[in-house]
């Protein structure tokens, strides 16, 4: 059963209250609007979403709704600091409680420029038929547990299942990030159809 969300498990650093401006915010926009209509956020939040910057990562703030997107939702992560559970942003919000998992990845994976990561339950609920990849253990999220155990699927797949938690699609753009989640999904909606 998934964990009950009480906020994120790190102390965020404000660096500079300016909303971070870049041209693929738009992009995202556009996903996150998709995945809502697809039905893969019916309370709207429901994920994260994140690309790489040449200072960092942009991802979206804690308890944002990915289905409506506003500039504020909007963080540039700058430095991570997992041991002392501290993250270094540019932004108005806190970064979303996965932070310490996008970062992971992007350290692990310098191919990886996206991580899309939602919550659909379609994909989860056939994931047998399905036969994607998935992690072993299910962890509580925001911990350096979940984030250990994604590393050891995310090393070898570009797109896999968190257990009893969710999806991560990782591509070089954001456009192949966001297809490798609609094509999933609507393999898993054809098995319910």
């Amino acid at each position: 059963m998934p964990e009950v969300y009480i906020g994120t498990k790190f102390e965020t650093v404000f660096c500079n209250s300016d909303i971070p401006k870049y041209g693929e915010l738009d992009r995202i926009r556009f996903w996150g609007k998709k995945f809502a209509e697809m039905g893969m956020c019916p309370l709207g939040g429901e994920g994260n979403l994140s690309f790489r910057t040449g200072c960092g990562f942009i991802i979206t703030a804690t308890a944002s709704h990915i289905s409506h997107l506003q500039d504020d939702d909007f963080v540039e992560v700058i430095q991570v600091n997992t041991e002392e559970k501290t993250i270094r942003v540019n932004g108005c919000k806190e970064p979303s409680s996965e932070s310490f998992m996008h970062y992971s990845i992007y350290q692990q994976r310098p191919d990886v420029n996206v991580i899309f990561h939602t919550h659909d339950y379609a994909v989860m609920n056939h994931q047998f038929e399905l036969k994607f990849p998935k992690t072993a253990k299910e962890q509580k999220y925001g911990t350096m547990d979940m984030v250990n155990e994604v590393l050891k699927v995310s090393k070898y797949h570009d797109y896999f299942i968190i257990k009893n938690h969710g999806i991560i699609a990782l591509g070089q753009s954001i456009n192949e990030a966001g297809e490798k989640i609609a094509s999933a999904h609507s393999s898993a909606s054809a098995i319910e159809n």
